[in-house]
């Protein structure tokens, strides 16, 4: 479904089978136009750590076919891998910002603590000028872009030991 501006804020997330937050759409191939996917969420000031007991392609946080998400302030620790993990370009206008990540990829050794992808475009209603006129467009797309919204990563602290 379609939800807008839900926060997961000030939770402590310990020992959980899998990925602790995930945040998940859905789109039609790559026409990410209409509204199945979480918009403008919020992942704030939490303590997550020891996750990921059952599964091994786990994260603090994972997203995939999600817009505008916010992921700032929390603290995330020994995992199996990645503690962030971004699965797509969908849409953008992320911000991930102010946390602090140590101890991942203990068990799986294939990246780092923080792993995104941008495997393919989707066509998004982001606002984005992708150069091509709302005419050469499929009827209904006029404003609709392949190029996702810039995204921002800052001031955050990340460390790593074992194979990350």
């Amino acid at each position: 479904g379609h939800v807008v501006r839900s926060a997961v804020r000030g939770n402590e997330f310990v020992h959980t089978g899998d990925s602790a937050i995930v945040s998940l759409g859905t789109a039609d191939g790559v026409d990410g136009t209409a509204p199945t996917f979480p918009d403008g969420t919020v992942v704030a000031g939490n303590h997550i750590h020891e996750y990921g007991v059952y599964g091994k392609q786990t994260s603090c946080y994972m997203q995939a076919l999600t817009a505008r998400s916010t992921v700032s302030s929390n603290v995330c620790y020994n995992g199996p891998r990645a503690g962030l993990n971004y699965n797509d370009g969908f849409f953008g206008g992320y911000d991930v910002s102010h946390n602090l990540l140590f101890n991942h990829v203990r068990e799986t050794a294939d990246h780092g603590p923080f792993n995104s992808w941008d495997r393919q475009p989707y066509l998004t209603d982001n606002g984005v000028r992708d150069g091509f006129p709302p005419r050469a467009k499929p009827p209904g797309l006029g404003h609709a872009s392949l190029i996702a919204r810039q995204s921002h990563v800052h001031h955050n602290f990340i460390i790593n030991g074992y194979s990350g």
